[in-house]
């Protein structure tokens, strides 16, 4: 059933013996009342109510429209003869198979679901295996993850008399073998009991459950006519209130100076500090300023201004942060390309953003070819721009600064639609980054960035206007270095960098060369390390934190997207998240941003269900440049706020109250798989091989392989110091802590992982795996006998291997 979206999946493998734990509550004398009169006003019984609660209550958990859990029947009230007579045990539990949509209207929807229920009373003398066997469930995996039990055989045992024998006392033991049992107890006050396994399920979840039932049972025996289902409630006023408050942006920061001026206004009060550093190169402000009023002036003088789009491709180096300043300072929006993609890719982006003018150098210039109403001007060279001996004081910065509401730049992102869209960003939704952000950075002048992501990358918008928007210095890495994490690693002592910023893939390898490079700490002047761009694994840190501790530097995991510009979460991470459970704690929304956590149909879902992420508030980007309707149906008006649909799989975090207080990411919509009927986030299992000692990083795919299509999990990892045998003792150590259905069918070891340019972990350029040898260092064993090959190629043929 769909309950293992609820986190009902870990059960697999669980010992027979689990000591169960109890917990429940009385519902009013009021509500039971409600419930019974209701029940005989349209011919149904409490048990139907509760069957059709229960059934809201999972689907809203699980974000599905067809759920399915078993329903217990004292298997006495079919028509075989004698049955009434017939002494023994006979109750029995099948599965119910509940459909839910949102549009139909409660009251026929409860007609409909009795009739079902009445119709499964002709099974109810059926063997469970027989139903398994005929379900189109794998065998081995069971049917449903929760039962509901309705004791509606109410018995008076103070009465109870046999001959001369009374019952003085008595005692009711239940044992169950699913995750989750709900008990219900018909009486004057209606009480729900739970029997639930606290391996699986925490009790806090378990009471929430408990209440939302109650909820649900309260709204559809209070529906108004005409109500659908999709309206009944699960969630309290007070719950619903504060799911409300926190989709209210908490704080507004207007934009007083964009982050251009900023730049400027730096440069004017200390143009002697050293303001881009590159190799053995060294920019004081005052000679960057210089170099950004010429090379702004020209862009002004060629029709640059307010609304006008620039091509930035130029390698890295001085030049590149110069070009992006000037065309900053004329007016424009820049549009970043990334020398390393493809020059197709290149021609269609500065095609699609209809581009006038592109900065580039002569080598880049020849290798784009020529691109239809776009000028080239070659930077390398040009004494217009770049004088042997600028003075110290800038040449006078042209007219044209661009307002709050003008494009800051539009950076290109790969999506579902097959091509790339470039998202606009204005300079309100830049500045009021770095002001909503700087309480908990504090950023200055003293401080050192690197920029190390591509330019075409928003981490680098970041990276850049953080620097030199506060007065910073900003170490422009080289290509070669980025790629080098032992040359990374000395630059960043050799130029005393005090602020990083790396994606969870490209930190890792970093701190493997650290730990290869000196068995004591690097002197690091490091006061905040950053990530983002890609999910964060905790335990990945654990290195890191046993050697430098987690003061200084301060490690904060910044989740966000270009659409919102760059950030949308801060959560600084500690030592204690390495054991707190959580997979990727992103923590709470930047103070002018709002989030919310939706169901498939907009509804906000409770604390620790999964739904997806809508980031509203002055971060939110205008759009995609010339895609209206793609920007109607991600960029949505709500409830007076502008919404982005993120397609992001996050969940509230239960706070000691279970309000909720952060969020957790837990991956894509779009990542999740369906693997012998278990619905998959390949995330969950590359955070468990995070914890194993040896594996230096990991990513896990789901492959179709054989003729079938049959969908395996595979899992690409980076062993240190691999033995002979270390994919079974990798697959023996998964197996001790996920279920079966979580150990990839095959692992493949790499030297490292490929990374894009923007840091992230390659998936495209990953090996393609070998179906019929999914394991290094996994010999099979030849067939020996007539049946043995006989049943090698009956399976051969199955499963379209050799």
């Amino acid at each position: 059933g769909t309950a293992g979206g609820v986190g009902l999946a870990g059960t697999a493998g669980r010992p027979a013996d689990q000591r169960f734990e109890r917990t429940g509550q009385q519902l009013s004398r009021e509500l039971t009342e409600r419930l019974e009169r209701f029940a005989g006003e349209h011919e149904l019984t409490v048990e139907a109510l509760l069957t059709a609660a229960w059934a809201v209550v999972l689907g809203r958990y699980s974000g599905a429209d067809d759920v399915v859990f078993g329903l217990t029947s004292a298997g006495r009230s079919g028509s075989l003869p004698g049955l009434d007579r017939m002494v023994g045990l006979l109750i029995n539990t099948l599965p119910v198979r509940v459909r839910l949509d949102p549009d139909a209207p409660v009251a026929s929807w409860l007609r409909r679901l009795r009739a079902e229920l009445d119709r499964a009373r002709h099974l109810e003398l059926t063997p469970l295996d027989r139903v398994h066997a005929c379900s189109e469930v794998p065998k081995g995996r069971r049917l449903f993850d929760s039962i509901l039990v309705v004791e509606d055989f109410p018995v008076d045992v103070a009465g109870l008399r046999f001959g001369e024998l009374r019952v003085t006392g008595w005692a009711s033991v239940q044992r169950t073998n699913y995750p989750l049992t709900l008990l219900a107890f018909p009486r004057e006050r209606l009480v729900v009991e739970a029997l639930f396994d606290p391996g699986v399920l925490d009790r806090g979840l378990v009471h929430q459950l408990l209440g939302h039932l109650g909820t649900a049972l309260a709204a559809l025996v209070s529906a108004p006519d005409g109500s659908v289902l999709g309206q009944v409630q699960i969630m309290g006023p007070a719950e619903r209130s504060e799911l409300a408050r926190r989709g209210t942006p908490r704080a507004g920061f207007p934009c007083v100076r964009t982050a251009p001026a900023r730049f400027i206004a730096w440069a004017q009060r200390d143009a002697e500090r050293v303001a881009v550093s590159f190799g053995d190169e060294r920019l004081t402000y005052g000679r960057l300023l210089a170099r950004v009023a010429r090379l702004a002036g020209r862009l002004r003088r060629d029709g640059v201004g307010p609304g006008v789009l620039v091509g930035v491709y130029l390698p890295r180096g001085a030049d590149l942060v110069v070009a992006v300043l000037a065309v900053a300072c004329a007016g424009g929006g820049y549009v970043p390309v990334d020398r390393r993609h493809p020059a197709a890719r290149l021609r269609g982006i500065l095609a699609d953003a209809s581009v006038g003018v592109l900065l580039t150098d002569r080598d880049a210039a020849g290798g784009i070819g020529s691109v239809d109403g776009v000028r080239t001007v070659c930077l390398d060279g040009s004494a217009s721009w770049d004088e042997p001996d600028e003075p110290a004081e800038p040449a006078e910065l042209p007219e044209g600064d661009a307002g709050p509401g003008d494009v800051a730049y539009v950076i290109y992102t790969s999506g579902s639609t097959g091509a790339p869209k470039g998202v606009v960003v204005e300079h309100a939704q830049l500045a009021r980054l770095l002001d909503a952000t700087q309480d908990w950075f504090e950023f200055g002048p003293d401080d050192v960035w690197t920029l190390f992501h591509s330019i075409a990358f928003d981490f680098s918008v970041w990276e850049l206007w953080g620097a030199l928007a506060n007065g910073g210095r900003l170490v422009v890495v080289p290509d070669g270095v980025t790629r080098d994490p032992a040359a990374f690693r000395q630059l960043l002592l050799d130029e005393g960098v005090t602020v990083l910023n790396q994606t969870p893939s490209a930190f890792r390898t970093l701190l493997h060369a650290d730990l290869e490079a000196s068995q004591a700490p690097s002197p690091y002047r490091l006061r905040r390390v950053i990530l983002g761009g890609e999910m964060l694994n905790v335990p990945d840190l654990r290195p890191w934190f046993d050697r430098y501790g987690d003061a200084r530097p301060a490690v904060t995991n910044m989740y966000g997207i270009t659409e919102t510009t760059v950030h949308v979460t801060y959560r600084p991470i500690t030592r204690a998240d390495l054991d707190g459970g959580a997979l990727s704690p992103i923590g709470e929304p930047i103070p002018d941003l709002a989030v919310r956590v939706v169901d498939p149909h907009g509804r906000p879902v409770p604390v620790g269900v999964p739904g997806e992420l809508h980031v509203g508030g002055a971060g939110v980007a205008r759009g995609y440049l010339g895609r209206p309707e793609l920007t109607a149906e991600r960029f949505v008006e709500d409830g007076g706020v502008r919404w982005y649909r993120t397609g992001d799989r996050v969940r509230w975090l239960p706070g000691p109250d279970r309000s909720g207080g952060e969020l957790e990411f837990l991956g894509r919509l779009d990542d999740q798989v369906k693997i012998r009927g278990h619905r998959i986030e390949p995330a969950e299992v590359e955070s468990v091989l995070g914890g194993h000692p040896r594996i230096r990083g990991s990513v896990v795919t789901a492959t179709d392989v054989g003729e079938g299509g049959h969908r395996q999990l595979f899992a690409y990892v980076v062993v240190a110091d691999p033995e002979p045998t270390w994919t079974q003792q990798l697959r023996e150590w998964l197996s001790e802590r996920v279920p079966d259905y979580l150990v990839p069918a095959g692992f493949v070891a790499l030297d490292q992982l490929p990374l894009t340019p923007n840091g992230k972990v390659d998936r495209s350029a990953l090996p393609a795996p070998s179906p019929s040898r999914p394991d290094e260092g996994t010999e099979p064993v030849a067939a020996r006998t007539d049946t043995e090959r006989i049943l090698a190629q009956v399976w051969a043929e199955v499963l379209g291997l050799e």
